[in-house]
């Protein structure tokens, strides 16, 4: 059933369901990716698509080391090895500026107007004033549609990357035989703080009725003994390329791994945020030590995105 909601021939018979629309429309706008249908959709997804060829993101790696360098330095000099750091807010206000930064954003938002931004709590809890503030930033486009579209990749990008990177940073953490494979593999590519670089990251018959709202709950999906090998357990080894073909590994149902969706409605950014926790995991390994602090309730809150509840402490120090 998945697989027939998902692909692209059967795009036009599933919509965003009214309750959705509802809960995004004020300030996101109606003009989107998120919420757009149809004609309008297929447009505005061609019109953008272009900013995340291969080609462009790989120009953006520059901005995305030197603004997770910056991140590093700022946390590295305001705690010293005995103080702990809230890694979710960290991590949140990271992307934003990487998000912020990048050049299919800074097209349309200056990018001194940074500051503005990280001054309003975060996208996931915005007022509806904050559609307004990127509005006026903006205010030389056509109706306001390139700030809705501006409004939606901040939205859906930067959140989003900074809860992958916070239980990436969680499993480091509680497994040191990952945490010591990730830094011999960082330690090997990057030797003597060689500068990142994109050419270092490459080294079923179901009748549904009408107005039927579906949810596709990845997160049990992802969990399904009957798709995964050890499906409760984190194993990194899974997705490694065969050392002699070369081949990614193939998955037991095409529609078994959706972390950012599949067919015509997928996530139009998973390159740029796969691009984004790289640069970012590989510098973090690169120049810091992190310790969980003990004691703490880790509890996943799923809303949006699922996030730790509490946040997630650490001590960070210089390796």
């Amino acid at each position: 059933m998945i697989g027939d909601i998902l692909h692209r021939s059967h795009e036009h018979d599933y919509i965003k369901p009214a309750d959705f629309v509802t809960i995004f429309e004020p300030f996101l706008g109606k003009h989107n990716l998120v919420l757009s249908e149809g004609a309008e959709h297929d447009r505005a997804r061609k019109m953008i698509h272009p900013a995340f060829y291969f080609n462009n993101l790989k120009v953006m790696i520059s901005i995305m080391v030197e603004q997770t360098n910056k991140g590093i330095d700022e946390f590295l000099s305001s705690f010293n090895n005995q103080q702990t750091v809230d890694l979710q807010k960290e991590f949140n206000t990271l992307t934003l500026s990487i998000m912020v930064s990048s050049a299919f954003v800074a097209a349309a938002i200056e990018y001194q107007t940074m500051r503005m931004i990280n001054q309003v709590p975060l996208l996931a809890k915005l007022p509806i004033c904050q559609k307004h503030i990127i509005d006026q930033i903006i205010a030389d486009r056509r109706e306001g549609r390139s700030a809705k579209h501006a409004l939606t990749f901040i939205f859906a990008g930067h959140e989003t990357t900074s809860s992958l990177m916070i239980w990436i940073s969680y499993i480091l953490m509680t497994n040191n035989n990952v945490l010591r494979a990730c830094q011999e593999e960082v330690d090997r590519i990057f030797s003597n703080g060689t500068q990142i670089t994109y050419e270092h990251l490459t080294e079923l018959n179901l009748l549904i009725p009408v107005d039927t709202t579906i949810i596709i709950d990845i997160y049990q999906l992802h969990r399904r003994a009957e798709f995964w090998h050890r499906p409760l357990e984190f194993d990194y080894t899974r997705w490694l390329r065969d050392p002699i073909t070369g081949l990614k590994p193939k998955l037991s149902h095409p529609f078994s791994y959706l972390p950012f969706g599949a067919g015509p409605r997928n996530c139009i950014g998973q390159n740029f945020a796969m691009l984004e926790a790289k640069v970012i995991l590989a510098s973090l390994i690169q120049r810091c030590n992190f310790e969980l602090e003990p004691g703490q309730k880790i509890i996943p809150d799923i809303m949006v995105n699922m996030q730790s509840k509490y946040g997630l402490r650490a001590k960070i120090s210089r390796r």
